[in-house]
């Protein structure tokens, strides 16, 4: 085989290598992007015996939040970045649902995984809700089980695990809304 095939099929090589990691790139988005509206509105059924992990952050303003378990509500733990296209498109309404449930017993807490407040307070431009936190442990997210944003967890009353939503969902929805509510019976 002469030199110039070689070098052809060499390029040919890299260009079905580079199509091939940019179709599991988009699959991988397209995963991440919030669901369409459905009757049903669930995530990950969990046991409900393993105690969500101790959980400490900070505010925007300086503050500290200790989030201590059991307690008489019901909390919603969401990791999200500024960098993450899924969490900067599904935030918006998980605040807004949060905001609607919290007088009925229901929590949010939004860790924000990024490196510092600068981004934080750039997205949300310069007004960050009380529910975002940056976790004063950066590893917190690991003892949770996140292993992609966003991803959100329930915790009942006792502390415990109940459910996950790995990936963006529509918070919006009716559906979303009767769901967390069911927790409260």
């Amino acid at each position: 085989m002469t030199r110039p095939a070689r070098i052809a099929i060499a390029i040919a090589a890299l260009a079905a290598i580079q199509v091939a990691a940019y179709l599991v790139y988009r699959a991988v988005e397209r995963s991440r992007e919030p669901r369409a509206a459905s009757i049903r509105f669930e995530g990950e059924r969990l046991r409900g015996t393993e105690a969500a992990p101790a959980l400490d952050g900070v505010r925007a303003d300086g503050s500290t939040v200790a989030v201590a378990w059991p307690t008489d509500r019901v909390r919603v733990v969401h990791f999200w970045a500024t960098w993450c296209k899924p969490c900067r498109t599904e935030l918006p309404g998980l605040l807004a649902l949060s905001r609607d449930l919290r007088p009925r017993g229901i929590d949010l807490i939004a860790v924000a995984v990024d490196d510092d407040w600068t981004d934080i307070r750039a997205f949300f431009d310069g007004e960050v809700p009380p529910e975002v936190v940056v976790a004063t442990d950066p590893d917190v997210h690991k003892r949770f089980g996140v292993s992609t944003l966003p991803d959100s967890y329930v915790v009942d009353r006792t502390g415990k695990l109940v459910e996950r939503f790995h990936g963006a969902r529509d918070w919006r929805t009716t559906a979303a809304r009767s769901h967390l509510v069911g927790f409260l019976e």
